[in-house]
């Protein structure tokens, strides 16, 4: 009985180890880096740019999942009206519309000690010329326009004299964009890539999973798994009578898996202690990591096993 009961704590005793050592498992993630190229944007300064005698327009895609971020400088001396309602981003054939026909709400609030026994409402029409904000079935918007809606003011207090209190602003997303001369305005957009692009096969798991970098996989724009662009119009009024366009076009030209240790590298600096500024204890050194993919051409995404 002793050398059953014996068998029995030491199966138990393996299985609660293997569970702690399980959930004391790190995961081990890796990078799969993605290189942007234009068919007809060039590359300045390590960006792409696009120059008319109108607009400079200018892109930065470093971002996990990517980003077509939009930087839109007004070379003009009139306003120039980016029509919204009439731009595109198109991904592989697919086009997603610039303007949402929806509506968003911005909210605050702020509570104080305990509240329960009494509310009050307080909602009034208010209309505002602010930037706004949101982001909406994937479409992350920083734009500036008038705003109009209902200002919701409530308030919650109790017998103890607290109170909670708060106010909601809820408006459309503009048609237009209007920006001013001599200036620039930021249209943040869409994601280029989501989720990691795998290889399939068995023979394909190093170069899914590698040890440290994979092998590049280099692409043309007839073979690229993700081609995108902006078709944007603009006009000098207000309601388009004289509406132009633009598109720029992109593709990506490379992609690479990489272990977590080869996109970061460790860097030292060193922070004057206080009391040792005259001797060899004065600084130390504090060690941080870098992450290495820093290239407005590029872009990340993280997975793992």
């Amino acid at each position: 009985m002793k050398k059953f009961m014996s068998g029995v704590q030491a199966f138990a005793v393996a299985v609660i180890s293997a569970m702690v050592l399980s959930s004391c498992s790190t995961i081990q993630y890796y990078y799969q880096v993605y290189e942007v190229k234009s068919e007809n944007v060039p590359l300045v300064n390590d960006r792409y740019v696009f120059d008319n005698d109108e607009l400079t327009v200018r892109y930065d895609f470093c971002k996990r999942k990517g980003d077509v971020t939009f930087y839109c400088y007004n070379k003009t001396d009139r306003i120039i009206y980016l029509h919204l309602d009439n731009s595109f981003y198109i991904r592989n054939g697919i086009a997603y519309d610039y303007y949402k026909d929806c509506e968003f709400t911005v909210s605050e609030s702020s509570t104080s000690g305990k509240s329960k026994t009494s509310s009050k409402t307080e909602g009034a029409s208010v209309s505002a010329s602010a930037s706004l904000y949101g982001t909406i079935n994937g479409y992350d918007a920083s734009v500036s326009g008038s705003a109009s809606g209902l200002a919701m003011k409530s308030s919650v207090a109790s017998y103890f004299g607290s109170s909670t209190t708060g106010h909601a602003l809820t408006t459309r997303y503009p048609k237009t964009v209007a920006i001013p001369p001599k200036s620039a305005k930021y249209i943040d957009g869409f994601a280029i890539q989501d989720e990691a692009i795998m290889q399939c096969g068995e023979e394909m798991y190093r170069e899914n999973y590698p040890k440290k970098c994979s092998t590049i996989f280099s692409y043309t724009p007839e073979n690229t798994p993700v081609s995108f662009s902006n078709h944007i119009s603009y006009s000098f009024s207000s309601n388009g009578d004289d509406m132009k366009s633009f598109v720029n076009r992109f593709f990506v030209s490379s992609m690479q898996n990489k272990a977590e240790s080869e996109v970061f590298e460790r860097t030292s600096t060193f922070t004057f202690r206080d009391g040792f500024n005259d001797s060899k204890d004065a600084c130390k050194p504090t060690g941080s990591h870098k992450f290495k993919v820093d290239n407005p051409t590029c872009f990340y995404n993280r997975f793992s096993k």
